[in-house]
């Protein structure tokens, strides 16, 4: 399912996902009323939607969704650089991301890694989640940078990634690719992929924490 209030970007997210013999389009929606019926009435296993919606709408069915409809995994179309609404996206429960002028087989292929159990990470994003997760300021020994015991929030935040997960966001925040981030790691493309829906779902699940 996919809504949009920008006409050309739901007709082309829509063509690239009714392009694709693996995929069924439910729906589609550009406005709140449709979007909220049809997301009752089709329970889509994708959700493709513009978090930037009238109103706050797009984070708000995002959050919707993510409560009543556990099992669907949320896409946020985005543009490039706007890591920050991405990363209030990821908070309110969304799974990964596409950009808006993503090609048509980039699309169909961020959903499949979605359905596959992974998702995609910017270095942009991999900082700003690095930064709310209080990172920088914690090693993984468990040690702050003066010696001592880390403790407060920034420990309890650590706590909930595993060492994969902080390798993966510190390497991808240096701009690392996939194929270098699963050779360093010595782990799977698919691995790390998964990783990255972790540390989504970790994101989302600690949003009511101070950070």
């Amino acid at each position: 399912m996919v809504v949009d209030s920008d006409a050309d970007c739901l007709r082309r997210f829509a063509s690239a996902v009714g392009a694709d013999t693996q995929l069924q389009l439910l729906a589609t929606a550009g406005d709140t009323e449709t979007a909220m019926a049809n997301l009752s009435r089709y329970r889509p296993e994708v959700l493709i939607v513009e978090p930037g919606m009238a109103q706050n709408f797009g984070l708000a069915l995002i959050r919707h969704c993510a409560a009543r409809l556990p099992q669907t995994d949320i896409l946020v179309r985005t543009q490039v650089g706007d890591d920050e609404r991405v990363l209030a996206a990821i908070e309110a429960g969304a799974a990964g991301y596409v950009y808006r002028d993503a090609a048509p087989e980039w699309v169909v292929a961020s959903i499949h890694a979605l359905r596959d159990g992974g998702a995609l990470i910017s270095p942009g994003v991999a900082r700003r989640v690095l930064a709310r997760f209080r990172l920088r300021s914690v090693v993984t020994s468990g040690f702050g940078a003066s010696g001592g015991p880390a403790g407060g929030a920034a420990e309890q935040d650590a706590a909930v990634l595993s060492e994969e997960e902080i390798a993966i966001l510190r390497l991808a925040a240096c701009g690392t690719g996939l194929p270098e981030i699963s050779e360093v790691l010595a782990l799977s493309p698919r691995k790390v992929l998964s990783h990255v829906k972790g540390i989504y779902r970790q994101l989302a699940a600690s949003r009511g924490r101070p950070c």
